[in-house]
């Protein structure tokens, strides 16, 4: 049976790879390899899929890690060449994934391939629709000049993420408004999660490492997304301060931190104290399949996107402090409410207004 290599450094990449091998498994045996994992182990998700019953995957690989300093970095990337190539050798895949064709890993798989194999695409989240662009000097010039002398004259640096020629087809959330060099690709539609049955079988074994009880998510009716305090602006803060002191402790509220977050203001952290907190270290998108009439609403990211996606049935906002042009239509186009008082977000998390169709902004009338 053909063989499809899913290259994924991201816990998003590990998902979406995820929808897609349930997808393909039929016809295709399914590789997972981890690719630039920032830890001395790689995320729990990857582990959670080798454990899982039913896992799409045949097979499972790590592939290379973080490094810091040169000598680390060079080492590395010998490394995982070593073990591109082993696993061209025993699998001889047809399609290779990425969410990153930036990723040195891709490129040289793509490179070395003894067989015709397409480099495909699968959506990465904020950078499908509104792109993130290489700089004139530092990324086209300088990075890329570096890389051709050190990896070689098959090094290419796209523009845009998913623009190299390496790429043949793309998978997609929302096809129809991602960036146009997407768009002229073949494109697939990634499934939502209610239609991958898999997805909450994975969640499920997830939220028993932190004994979380599926029957309680299922009861919650608002979940707030603190970002990261690297983006946690101050006028943010306190509107998630106010409500959260407001709040009836009975409201079946949950909040949740940022993965990464190490530290956040006192008066934030106490406010939350209040309020059932889940566990910063699960992944949203496992949770997604056991609310029922859960509101989410966060600041400006993928991971806000990516509720609207997979649970287009939920009601999603987006704690607006003055986003750009681009990430305010990339909102309205997806139905993510913008909150930017403590009235709309009372309104917004307590009233459940209806989401309105794709392109339009929701308008919160009701005020304090």
């Amino acid at each position: 049976m053909k063989c499809h290599l899913f290259l994924a450094s991201t816990p998003l990449n590990m998902l979406t790879s995820t929808l897609i091998a349930c997808t393909e498994a039929a016809n295709a045996e399914c590789l997972l390899a981890v690719i630039d994992q920032p830890g001395a182990e790689p995320h729990r998700i990857f582990s959670w899929l080798q454990e899982c019953p039913g896992t799409p995957f045949s097979s499972f690989e790590v592939v290379s890690f973080k490094a810091r300093g040169i000598r680390a970095k060079l080492a590395g990337r010998k490394s995982a060449f070593a073990k591109l190539d082993q696993l061209w050798k025993t699998w001889q895949p047809v399609a290779i994934y990425t969410g990153n064709d930036r990723r040195m890993e891709f490129q040289y798989a793509m490179h070395s391939k003894p067989v015709d194999a397409l480099g495909i695409y699968m959506d990465d989240g904020t950078y499908s629709y509104v792109g993130k662009k290489s700089s004139w000097l530092g990324d086209a010039i300088v990075d890329n000049g570096l890389k051709k002398l050190v990896y070689g004259g098959w090094w290419r640096q796209p523009e845009d993420i998913g623009g190299s020629s390496w790429i043949n087809e793309a998978w997609l959330f929302r096809p129809e408004i991602a960036l146009p060099h997407l768009q002229s690709l073949p494109c697939h539609p990634l499934p939502a999660m209610h239609e991958v049955p898999f997805m909450q079988t994975l969640g499920r074994h997830a939220l028993q490492d932190f004994k979380i009880d599926t029957g309680n998510l299922q009861g919650l009716r608002q979940l707030i997304l603190i970002p990261h305090e690297s983006v946690l602006t101050p006028a943010t803060s306190k509107l998630i301060t106010e409500y959260l002191n407001q709040a009836d402790h009975n409201s079946r509220l949950a909040v949740k931190t940022h993965p990464r977050s190490a530290k956040l203001e006192d008066r934030l952290e106490k406010s939350m104290a209040n309020h059932e907190c889940l566990p910063s270290s699960v992944p949203l998108e496992l949770l997604l399949p056991f609310f029922n009439d859960c509101r989410i609403i966060g600041e400006r990211s993928t991971v806000l996107l990516t509720a609207r996606w997979m649970r287009p049935d939920l009601r999603v906002a987006s704690l607006d402090q003055g986003a750009d042009k681009h990430w305010q239509q990339l909102l309205a186009d997806n139905s993510i409410t913008t909150v930017n008082s403590l009235a709309r977000l009372v309104d917004f998390l307590n009233n459940g207004q209806t989401a309105l169709h794709a392109g339009q902004q929701e308008i919160i009338s009701k005020t304090q």
